[in-house]
Formats: C-alpha cells, sequence, structure tokens
C-alpha cells in the first residue's frame, strides 16, 4: 500500500518539476551551449533525458518532499534515496569517480563540471544557497584533483558569459527562451510537456 503521507502533493511535485529540475535543465543546457558544446547524447537535455532523470517518477517522487515544510528532515531517507537514483546518470557518474573505469572525453567532463559549478551558484539548501564564483573556486581547491582542475577550467570560461534571466522561467506549462538554440529550447519544452502528461496520467498528479 502507498504511503500517503510521503506521497508529494501536487504543488510539491509542480514545485520540484520547476524549481528543481527545469530552471536547472536550462541553465546547465545554456552554459554547455555557450562554451561550444554540442547538442547530442542520452542524456540531454541534461537531467531530464535518460534513466533515471529528474523528471521520472520514482525520482520526482522523493526529490519533490523537500518542498515541505519540514520535509528534508522528516523524509531525508526518501529524499536521499530518490538522489541517489538520479546519481546513476553518467554525467554524475562522471563527477563521483575518481578514477572512471570506462572512457570520459573532455566534453563529458566539461559537462559534469559545469553541473557542478551550476549547482553552486543556485541558492539550493543543503549546499549553503546560491555562492559567488570565487567562492566556487575556493571549494573547488578541497576537491579531489580532476575536479579541482575541471571547475577552475569551467568557472574561467562561465565568468566571460552572461549570466542568463532565469526570472524568465516562470511555468512548466509555458516559459520563455532564456537564449537556449532553437533545438535545445524546444527539446526542453516537449521533454516537458511529456513528463507532465505522464505524471498526470499514470500517477494521478494535478499539475495546472
Amino acid at each position: 500500500m502507498e504511503d500517503v503521507l510521503s506521497r508529494p502533493t501536487d504543488e510539491e511535485v509542480s514545485k520540484w518539476m520547476l524549481y528543481g529540475v527545469l530552471k536547472h535543465s536550462c541553465a546547465v543546457e545554456y552554459y554547455i551551449g555557450e562554451l561550444g558544446i554540442g547538442f547530442q547524447g542520452d542524456e540531454r537535455p541534461h537531467d531530464i533525458e535518460g534513466v533515471f532523470n529528474k523528471y521520472e517518477p520514482l525520482v520526482a517522487s522523493g526529490m519533490a518532499l523537500q518542498f515541505r515544510e519540514n520535509g528534508e528532515e522528516l523524509f531525508k531517507e526518501d529524499i536521499l534515496a530518490a538522489r541517489e537514483l538520479h546519481r546513476m546518470q553518467l554525467h554524475h557518474k562522471i563527477w563521483n569517480g575518481s578514477k572512471p573505469d570506462y572512457y570520459v572525453s573532455d566534453e563529458d567532463f566539461c559537462i559534469s563540471a559545469v553541473d557542478a559549478v551550476n549547482s553552486l551558484l543556485e541558492n539550493r539548501g543543503y549546499s549553503g544557497g546560491g555562492h559567488s564564483y570565487d567562492k566556487i573556486l575556493e571549494m573547488a581547491n578541497n576537491n579531489l584533483p580532476f575536479k579541482r582542475e575541471w571547475m577552475h577550467r569551467v568557472v574561467g570560461e562561465m565568468r566571460k558569459v552572461k549570466r542568463p534571466n532565469m526570472k524568465l522561467i516562470r511555468s512548466i506549462h509555458d516559459f520563455s527562451n532564456i537564449g537556449l538554440s532553437s533545438e535545445v529550447y524546444e527539446a526542453v519544452r516537449e521533454r516537458t510537456k511529456e513528463a507532465i502528461n505522464y505524471l498526470r496520467n499514470e500517477y494521478g498528479y494535478k499539475l495546472d
């Protein structure tokens, strides 16, 4: 029997999809594009495609609980379990392994580094809120050598790029383009629409 208390509400799922997924995905894709990396791979658009993407029900149903009052404390195990599922995606495996046992290209490392840096730019409670580039470089110095190298490299390039206006993304149903290529923007829109319909039809979430 489903644990009703640990099932996120419609509002919590909507908040997760907007603040925890869509805004982050668009921001990372924006910087990836600005750094000249093409749009290809099984996990693109970032975080919303591929096995255990952030829109996937098993991931979303756990991660959305952080938007409940005291959710990160009351449902810590559910949230961490969902987070670990998502971290099975390739870009996380690359970033979390000091010596990957498979071929990893410079583009793969760059995407993982952009993801890590952008996560620290965002106002996330578990990482102490939004950080400046200078603070991120300080934090990078405490990381494994390959992470330190890539974060310094990526921050140097991201500093040269105008930061996107994330306030343009106000809804999961209709959101403005923050500077993505038309191909990436349409892919994000279509994948988000697909996820909304799936969560509505298969899980009964009212995502209005």
